[in-house]
C-alpha cells in the first residue's frame, strides 16, 4: 500500500462517519423518550432537522427496517438509482475528506 492511500485506512469514530445520523445516546434516549409515554411524532418533532420520523421508527422497532431491507434487496431496489458518474463523485469528496482527517490528526 502507498502512503498516499493510508488516509483510506483511518477509522471514523462517532460522527465522523457522515451517513450517521445519531449517537448511542440518541437512540437510547428516544428508546426512553417512546416508554415514557411520548408519541413517535412528537420525538421526531424533537429531532427535526437531524433524522427523519422514519428513522426513529426504525430505531424504535428494528424488524421493520429489516422488513424493508429484504423487500428491496428482493426487488432490486438499488438499481434504480444506480449513476456512474455520481458515484465516483462522491468516492472522491470520501476520499478527500478522510485524507483531511488524516491531515487533523
Amino acid at each position: 500500500m502507498k502512503k498516499s492511500e493510508a488516509f483510506l485506512k483511518v477509522k471514523l469514530k462517532g460522527l465522523q462517519d457522515r451517513r450517521r445520523r445519531l449517537t448511542d445516546d440518541d437512540k437510547d434516549r428516544i428508546k426512553k423518550l417512546h416508554k415514557s409515554g411520548m408519541s413517535i411524532h412528537a420525538i421526531a418533532r424533537e429531532y427535526a432537522g437531524k433524522c427523519s420520523k422514519r428513522l426513529i421508527q426504525f430505531v424504535l422497532f428494528p424488524e421493520r427496517l429489516e422488513k424493508l431491507q429484504t423487500e428491496q434487496a428482493k426487488a432490486g431496489h438499488w438499481k434504480r438509482y444506480y449513476n456512474r458518474k455520481k458515484l465516483t463523485e462522491a468516492k472522491r469528496n470520501w476520499w478527500h475528506y478522510k485524507k483531511e482527517l488524516n491531515k487533523q490528526k
